[in-house]
């Protein structure tokens, strides 16, 4: 492991679950597609003066490793689920290889 990796993250699908306002995803605990040591940098936040005061944060993450992972997947991190935002990029060049994420969630 190198030193650029220390953020433990693990990374899970999703399923399609139907109720009475439409369809939402559940994340399925169960087993993860991935976990191990991450980079996680930030990379923006967006504040909304409404009457909630909800903010958004974007981060982005190195993994050490070449997945097969969608915008469907949800990544854990320090005890917050964040959603994956677009599709993740590989880098394969070097000798760094990573694959990079961007992550966000709304938060309070």
């Amino acid at each position: 492991m190198t030193y650029h990796y220390r953020t433990p993250v693990a990374i899970y699908k999703t399923k399609l679950v139907k109720d009475a306002y439409g369809q939402h995803r559940e994340t399925d605990y169960q087993s993860p597609v991935w976990s191990g040591m991450a980079s996680m940098q930030p990379w923006k936040t967006k504040e909304a003066k409404t009457e909630s005061d909800v903010s958004q944060e974007w981060f982005n993450v190195y993994i050490p490793k070449a997945l097969a992972l969608n915008s469907t997947m949800r990544l854990v991190a320090k005890k917050v689920e964040y959603e994956i935002d677009g599709d993740p990029e590989q880098w394969p060049f070097g000798y760094l290889h990573y694959t990079r994420i961007n992550i966000w969630r709304v938060g309070p």
